[in-house]
């Protein structure tokens, strides 16, 4: 070999051999020398320290430059310079504050709910803008008009400076994503609309890519108010659905069983009969005829084997066949039970309880409807001259009305992150996984929704609801009376009420307005069990000091279904809730509806007139309302139980509808059922059933 050589590298300060081979490490003596650039040689760059702000106006920089379109880079650096409060990212430059940006699309150091506020507030300042320039370009045309009418009257004008126009052309969307916005469009135009499957069970890998490019496509799509938001809404829900192949025709379920299946049973069958024959024949209770031995003799060598022998060989092969069929059906049903528990566990704990939902009968249509309505829309006013209604104004009369309801983007994220996602929809058929997974939308959700508030009204489909009637008991038959409504409303309303619910709560908290006697609708409270453990309390005080106590239950018939809405707004207006909230539900009551089904059919619509509109977070709170000035009341009477001399009575424990008197007598007691009677028929309620036990 020939001599090597050892030469320096002017680039990397390194050895290299002259032969073109690289020893893959440069000397010892080299290694750590300072940078090939002079400024950075011996030194660390400094790490730029962006704050939540510093990320925020760089992004609102950003949206301004018009990223699509050429030359955004330098209009984001100019606008960075303008608006910088930071020293520190005062020299930064354009790449620099591009990679920042694609930063904060992909660590979402900038949640997208903020960065499309951002971009909405942004887009309408431009809208404004170009409406002003609108205006402007009209009076340029004016003074157009008047120059040339000068220019032929010879009369010199002052020119004014020309503004250059920006020709730079605007980049279009991807081809894929034009298309799914063009199909989410034609879908929103649809007037009837079809039922959208669960897609827990699919695949969730495709699923999030389908939404992600659901949600980019609505950023190029407008809407004006609450309804186009909803179609909107729909749309992306069908258009997903549709392109992860859940739309196909639901087959039906072949109820045939498998050839193999079949072909073993009627073999089991066959053979059953032939080892009947030969058993009976062994024992000699009958003689064969001579076809039949015929047959025994080809088919299993009756005569060479013996019965014996062929006996036990069929009882072999039923058995064998019988626990092959036995098999395949565990088999299956461990299948069905598997999937069914992945995808529905409701519906699997009810299947192993015996519980079975097919199958139960549909009520009459005529009849359910009939029966409904003579519940919901026949109108009632309470009494407005009732005697102790004076009382309870003036004693409610201190307390300070509710500030209007404003809805925020922090009362938007609440709300929907409550959701569930794939509870029964209303009649918009919008389940609550859209609301989660488009937080695009979600900026808009909080405009139209305050626009709603502000109009103090909302669209007629939003108060639309449906009413399953679940059979109670098969063997009572189809009255009417023997199903079950369950409510099922449109998910914009129920956010809507949720939030004027969680505010509403607040404010009756604040001012003391929830009763300590009532339980229901209690954040912290346990409910029926506090109220079991002050009821057992006053058993054992009463067993102890062996004085008198009587008590009655009492249980308002179809509590719910039966107040009017007068009682409910005058209710809201004495516990001082806010005005634009008031203004909203009394307006809408004009428009409560429902759908009667049953077992997916529609039996027909009936109009609530009485009762509160059931299926959100806020009705429990409106009943808790309702029963408010009982409590009120009762409590300024005397009578009731004392757990000591010195203490206040207790006369009486509220769960909801569920009522129990306390007195000291029975006619402590028949007082008090006096005054519950009386309040009751005021507001048009009446007892279900009611027992006294002293």
């Amino acid at each position: 070999m020939s001599n090597i050589e050892l030469n320096t590298n002017d680039v990397y300060d390194t050895g290299s051999l002259s032969e073109g081979l690289v020893s893959g490490r440069c000397p010892v003596d080299q290694q750590r020398r300072p940078g090939r650039h002079p400024a950075t040689a011996g030194q660390r760059q400094k790490k730029l320290g962006w704050s939540k702000a510093d990320n925020r106006r760089l992004f609102e920089c950003y949206i301004r430059s018009e990223p699509e379109r050429r030359g955004y880079r330098k209009r984001m650096l100019d606008l960075w310079i303008a608006r910088n409060t930071n020293d520190e990212l005062n020299e930064v430059s354009e790449q620099r504050l591009a990679d920042q940006v694609r930063q904060i699309k992909i660590k979402k150091w900038l949640e997208d709910v903020e960065q499309e506020e951002i971009s909405l507030r942004v887009r309408n300042e431009h809208q404004e803008t170009d409406h002003n320039s609108t205006d402007a370009s009209s009076r340029n045309r004016t003074l157009e008009t008047q120059e040339n009418s000068r220019d032929q009257n010879n009369t010199p004008v002052e020119e004014d400076p020309i503004v250059p126009t920006d020709l730079e052309s605007q980049e279009e969307i991807s081809p894929e994503l034009s298309v799914l916005r063009d199909r989410i469009l034609e879908v929103m135009l649809l007037e009837e609309r079809t039922g959208i499957p669960s897609l827990r069970s699919c695949d969730r890998a495709k699923l999030r890519a389908e939404v992600g490019n659901v949600n980019e496509a609505t950023k190029r799509i407008e809407t004006h108010n609450i309804t186009e938001l909803n179609s909107l809404m729909y749309a992306v829900a069908y258009v997903t659905t549709e392109r992860m192949g859940m739309l196909k025709k639901r087959k039906e379920r072949r109820t045939e069983e498998p050839f193999w299946k079949r072909r073993i049973k009627q073999s089991i069958e066959t053979w059953r009969k032939d080892l009947s024959k030969i058993e009976e024949t062994r024992r000699g209770n009958m003689r064969l005829k001579q076809r039949d031995r015929e047959r025994l003799n080809r088919k299993h060598r009756l005569e060479e084997n013996g019965t014996l022998y062929v006996s036990d060989m069929l009882k072999q092969k039923i058995k064998a066949g019988a626990i092959k069929i036995k098999r395949y059906d565990e088999r299956c049903q461990q299948f069905q039970q598997n999937q069914q528990f992945q995808t529905n566990q409701k519906l699997f704990y009810e299947t192993l309880d015996g519980k079975n939902r097919e199958g139960k009968e549909q009520p009459d249509p005529i009849e359910a409807t009939t029966f409904w309505r003579k519940i919901w829309s026949e109108e009632v006013i309470h009494n407005e001259q009732a005697s102790w209604l004076q009382q309870v104004e003036k004693e409610l009369s201190s307390i300070e009305v509710q500030e209007d309801i404003n809805i925020t983007m922090e009362d938007i994220r609440t709300g929907v992150s409550k959701m569930a996602n794939w509870k029964a929809a209303g009649p918009d058929l919008v389940q609550g996984y859209w609301f989660k997974k488009l937080p695009g939308l979600h900026s808009r959700l909080q405009l139209h929704l305050q626009d709603c508030v502000r109009q103090g009204n909302v669209p007629e489909w939003m108060v639309k609801g449906r009413t399953v009637l679940i059979q109670k008991d098969p063997t009572k038959g189809t009255q009417a009376n023997n199903y079950r409504p369950i409510a099922c409303l449109p998910i914009m309303w129920k956010l809507l009420t949720g939030i004027m619910g969680e505010k509403l709560y607040q404010h009756l908290e604040g001012n003391g307005l929830l009763a300590d006697e009532q339980k229901g609708c209690r954040k912290g409270s346990r409910g029926t069990k506090d109220q079991l453990l002050v009821d057992k309390a006053i058993i054992k005080n009463c067993r102890r000091r062996l004085t008198n106590l009587s008590m009655a239950w009492i249980d308002y018939k179809e509590a719910y279904d039966m107040v009017p809405h007068s009682w409910i707004l005058k209710c809201l207006e004495m516990v001082g809730g806010a005005k634009n909230m008031i203004t909203v539900i009394s307006n809408s009551m004009v428009n409560w509806k429902t759908v009667l089904t049953s077992e997916r059919t529609d039996l027909g619509q009936v109009d609530i007139r009485r009762g509160i509109f059931q299926g959100d977070s806020l009705s429990p709170l409106l009943f808790i309302l309702i029963m408010l000035p009982l409590t009120l009341v009762l409590r300024k009477m005397k009578a009731g139980y004392r757990f000591a001399k010195e203490m206040k009575p207790v006369n009486h424990l509220l769960f909801m509808d569920d009522l129990k008197l306390y007195g000291a007598n029975k006619e402590q007691l028949d007082s008090l059922v006096q005054v519950v009677r009386i309040f009751s028929q005021d507001i048009r309620m009446s007892f279900g059933r009611s027992s006294v036990r002293s």
